[in-house]
């Protein structure tokens, strides 16, 4: 399922300049979540879109890294406006990101997103106990857990074949 929704926010556009277009739409949406001016945010867009390392990776043939790099701006507006904005409509969001973020395949790329969310949470932490909204912050806390347990099960097959291809790995254990 996760293959046809990456198509279609792709606009059909063949690979690899798909890759910009989601590197452009996913930074233009996480500038308008932290409400940036549109026009800062398209120009914020092409910046990120046009930096050199894409281009590289491309080149070198690091698909699945180039295509989980698009959905990490993508992820990280969907959790911000999570916490901040409408719970619901957030986590739906956050699902959809997650899934694609995970559809892309690069567990090196997930984990430092994880990281960067992991981040994010506790500066949101810090921020509601000092305005006394810890419920707020554990309801959407948990609503986020969830959207992600969710996101993930949809690449149960390709996360279990990547584990039991790691114990073959040449990096060992």
């Amino acid at each position: 399922l996760m293959q046809y929704i990456n198509k279609t926010i792709s606009l059909g556009i063949p690979r690899p300049a798909n890759f910009l277009f989601l590197y452009l739409l996913g930074f233009y949406l996480l500038l308008l979540s932290l409400k940036v001016d549109y026009r800062i945010s398209a120009v914020g867009a092409i910046a990120f879109a046009f930096s050199s390392y894409f281009f590289i990776i491309i080149m070198a043939g690091h698909m699945t890294k180039a295509l989980a790099i698009a959905y990490v701006p993508m992820v990280v507006a969907a959790v911000l406006y999570t916490y901040k904005g409408r719970m619901f409509l957030g986590g739906v969001l956050t699902a959809l990101a997650v899934a694609l973020q995970v559809y892309a395949n690069h567990l090196q790329i997930t984990y430092y997103l994880v990281l960067m969310l992991i981040l994010i949470g506790l500066v949101q932490f810090v921020k509601d106990v000092k305005g006394n909204n810890l419920t707020s912050f554990a309801k959407r806390s948990g609503v986020l857990v969830l959207a992600a347990l969710l996101a993930s099960a949809t690449a149960v097959t390709r996360l279990s074949t990547t584990m039991q291809y790691a114990k073959e790995s040449t990096r060992g254990k």
